[in-house]
């Protein structure tokens, strides 16, 4: 068995534990209801008396699920994922999934037509929620574009002479409201995406050959630079400052008959435009890496799968990221848009549905699209929308109070603020969030959500102590405008409330300007047009101005194009 050591060769990383594990394949870290969690496929375990063969052993095994209780990762549940190689966990609106790729099931002989399961989060655990049938699947990537959903389930090995039954290619699914449906063929093996000083990059991790690194030249990847030979095999990212690090875990090298699994894993910074070593730590058999962030500590969880004397059963390790290494969030913008689940929960326990405190109130609801994709709305407004939720209540009890409705709701509201309260973290807002007009205020956004959720906290269980409270007049004075301090509050919540949404407000303003800047525009020759479609045909016409000297439409027929367009030349000539 390699030797471990307790800190890597430069000192950016520190051993904190071993997790009992046999040929783990991947790693991924997740949160519910504020509690930590990390997920380990695992392929095989030894079979006894068997000769040691890394493409051998017994592939009826599980996927742990560890979770972080008294300071130690104990195992939590374990999942029927038979030959297990990655596991993904992401969130599509309220809801938690785990998809899986399993690669065989059986111990010799190896059956590869194998369905990937993918779970779902439900009464504190996992359980399966749909079947994919593939053929020896290898990795399982979620990812997000323009509100759209998709699952990459890549596979990639080719055995002659073998008939399969399930599909073979790599392939991308979209989420279409019940379930993932085949969108896409694909191929790839492992993949990591970043941006960094405006170029994408895209890294690719190869066993046996050259691991390189690519950049988008605005119609396709090219080969930007080589990272290293044979032997690697997965990627995680992170930050120093506003730097940019990358790990890559390297497998192994040699043959399958005469494999070699104890490698120098390493870690890059980004310099100028290229990836440039500063450590290495000692794997044995990595295969992948994750970075995760635990009470204020910035952790790395590495599973590993075989011994140096190629057996499976060898531990897995998490290592502390020393503070000089401590995370946060870089310049460039991330790829998808991050919503966190307990915050968002929280968002919907009073907006987004027919079972809200405010449609309990009202049956009328108002939902627009554009604010809910915008990055962090969701997170903002939940905090936002506790001011109209607490008044909601008020009017509830005030129009029966001796209905129970109220009171669940209270308590329900309750219970959302205060898991929501609990994962609310300057790392959130940074490297989670992560919305680029809000780099360096991500330490003050944190302790406003803090003191937001801390006083509605308080409101709550005063007036489910004690009903009388619940009326407008304490609401007002001990909340909303802080006049009295009975609840601690120093800061009226009214002006919370206009904090987020100003907080939102600045980062479509933000955005849209960057977007304007890049795309060059000659404010000279330019006009601003306003769509009067968006509006649904409600905005008359003699309402919209193109300059402030122009004079108004006034035009009988709207749909007269040929009249409307009359109106082109003497805007131009103003």
């Amino acid at each position: 068995m390699a030797t471990i050591n307790q800190k890597s060769t430069n000192g950016l990383l520190e051993l904190v534990q071993s997790l009992l594990t046999t040929g783990a394949r991947a790693v991924d870290p997740f949160t519910v209801n504020g509690l930590q969690y990390i997920a380990i496929p695992q392929l095989a375990k030894d079979i006894p008396d068997q000769p040691v063969d890394m493409t051998k052993g017994d592939s009826d095994v599980k996927t742990l699920i560890f979770k972080f209780k008294e300071n130690k990762w104990k195992i939590w549940q374990r999942l029927l994922v038979n030959g297990g190689e990655d596991a993904e966990v992401f969130i599509i609106g309220d809801r938690q999934f785990l998809a899986t790729a399993s690669f065989r099931v059986g111990s010799d002989p190896y059956d590869l037509d194998v369905d990937s399961t993918i779970f779902e989060w439900k009464e504190g655990g996992f359980y399966p929620f749909q079947q994919i049938p593939r053929y020896a699947a290898k990795q399982c990537r979620h990812f997000e574009i323009q509100q759209r959903h998709f699952l990459a389930l890549a596979q990639g090995v080719v055995i002659e002479g073998v008939t399969r039954k399930n599909p073979a290619k790599s392939t991308i699914f979209e989420w279409d409201g019940s379930s993932f449906v085949s969108f896409q063929t694909v191929t790839g093996r492992a993949f990591c995406f970043f941006e960094a000083n405006n170029d994408a990059y895209l890294a690719f991790a190869n066993l046996m050959d050259r691991t390189l690194l690519y950049r988008w030249s605005g119609e396709c990847f090219n080969v930007h630079q080589t990272l290293s030979g044979p032997g690697g095999r997965e990627f995680a990212i992170f930050y120093q400052d506003t730097d940019l690090y990358m790990i890559q875990v390297n497998f192994l090298t040699g043959s399958g008959r005469d494999p070699n699994p104890t490698q120098e894993s390493v870690i890059y910074r980004f310099q100028g435009d290229k990836l440039v070593m500063v450590d290495t730590f000692t794997t044995s058999g990595a295969t992948d890496a994750k970075v995760l962030d635990l009470n204020g500590r910035t952790l790395v969880a590495v599973s590993e799968s075989m011994t140096a004397e190629v057996h499976f059963k060898t531990d897995s390790h998490i290592f502390r990221l020393l503070p000089s290494a401590s995370t946060t969030r870089p310049k460039s913008r991330r790829p998808s848009v991050y919503q966190n689940l307990e915050l968002v929960n929280l968002f919907h326990t009073y907006t987004a549905g027919s079972d809200g405190i405010g449609a309990h109130l009202s049956s009328k609801a108002f939902i627009s699209s554009f604010r809910l994709s915008t990055k962090g709305f969701k997170e903002l407004a939940a905090v936002f929308h506790l001011g109209p939720a607490m008044a909601s209540l008020v009017s509830m009890h005030t129009l029966n109070p001796m209905a129970d409705l109220w009171r669940s709701d209270v308590e329900r509201l309750l219970r959302a603020t205060e898991e929501a309260r609990k994962v609310n973290t300057a790392y959130l807002w940074s490297d989670k969030i992560a919305v680029e007009a809000y780099r360096g205020r991500e330490d003050a956004i944190a302790s406003m959500i803090d003191y937001g959720c801390a006083i509605t906290i308080r409101f709550l269980g005063a007036v489910l102590d004690d009903s009388s409270k619940l009326n407008a007049k304490f609401l007002r004075e001990a909340v909303l405008e802080a006049i009295y301090h009975s609840l601690g509050a120093s800061v009226p919540f009214n002006s919370v409330m206009i904090a987020t949404f100003f907080l939102t407000g600045m980062d479509i303003s933000y955005r849209a300007t960057g977007w304007l800047n890049d795309e060059k525009v000659d404010w000279s020759r330019a006009m601003v047009l306003i769509i009067r479609g968006a509006s649904g045909g409600l905005l008359p016409l003699d309402h919209m101005y193109i300059a402030p000297h122009a004079p108004s439409f006034n035009i009988a027929d709207l749909r007269n194009i040929d009249a409307i367009q009359a109106y082109e030349q003497p805007m131009r000539s103003l």
